[in-house]
C-alpha cells in the first residue's frame, strides 16, 4: 500500500477472475463473501444495529461500497479515520479500502441499505463515456478512498435523487431492470 497525498494505492493481482490486492498488509482482511456475481455485479443489504449485530469487523473487498442511512447513527472507520453516520447521511467507500463499523454509542441503534457495486457494473470492453470518466479513474486508483455527504448539505438531494432510484430499480425487478441499474 502507497500513501500519496491522503491517498490510499493498492497493487492488485487477479485470480480466478476476482481482483485481490498484492499488499499482504491488508490481504488478511480481505472479505471472502463474493457480493453479487457476473451476471448481476450489484447486491443490496439492509443493515440493521443492533437487531442483526452491533459491530463488523474490519474488512475490505473488491466492490465500490455506498450506505445510506435511513436512521439512528452508526461509527464507520475508513481507512483508520471515524465517520460518524447520521439520518441521511451518505458514506461511498472505494475499492479495496479498510473499513468496519459499530454503534456510535450504548444505546444507539442503526438502520441503512448498503449498495455493493462491483466494478465489472460498470466495465466493458469498450472504451465509452461511462468508463472514461466513471470506471478508468476508479480503477488508476484517482479517487479519494471514500466521500460521505451529509444530509443537506450542497449537492445532497441531487446525489439523494440518484441514489434512490437504483434501490426502486433494484426491488422492483422490472423487465430490463438490469440495463436501468448500469
Amino acid at each position: 500500500m502507497i500513501m500519496s497525498g491522503g491517498l490510499y494505492y493498492f497493487a492488485c493481482a487477479r485470480e480466478e477472475g476476482i481482483m485481490y490486492p498484492a499488499d499482504k498488509e491488508i490481504s488478511g482482511y480481505v472479505e471472502k463473501k463474493k457480493h453479487g456475481d457476473t451476471l448481476m455485479p450489484f447486491v443490496i443489504y439492509g443493515t440493521m444495529m443492533p437487531t442483526l449485530f452491533s459491530s463488523f469487523p474490519l474488512h475490505c473487498h473488491e466492490e465500490i461500497e455506498m450506505v445510506l442511512c435511513d436512521c439512528g447513527r452508526c461509527r464507520y472507520t475508513v481507512s483508520g479515520e471515524n465517520v460518524d453516520l447520521e439520518f441521511g447521511d451518505i458514506l461511498v467507500m472505494m475499492p479495496w479500502v479498510l473499513h468496519s463499523f459499530r454503534l456510535a454509542g450504548k444505546d444507539d441503534y442503526f438502520l441503512a441499505a448498503t449498495y455493493l457495486i462491483s466494478l465489472d457494473m460498470i466495465n466493458n470492453r469498450a472504451v465509452d463515456i461511462c468508463s472514461s470518466q466513471y470506471y478508468l479513474p476508479l480503477l488508476a486508483r484517482k479517487c479519494n478512498d471514500y466521500c460521505v455527504i451529509r444530509y443537506n448539505s450542497e449537492h445532497y438531494e441531487e446525489f439523494r435523487n440518484i441514489a434512490i432510484p437504483l434501490f426502486d430499480t433494484y426491488y422492483a425487478h422490472e423487465r430490463f431492470f438490469e440495463i436501468k441499474l448500469k
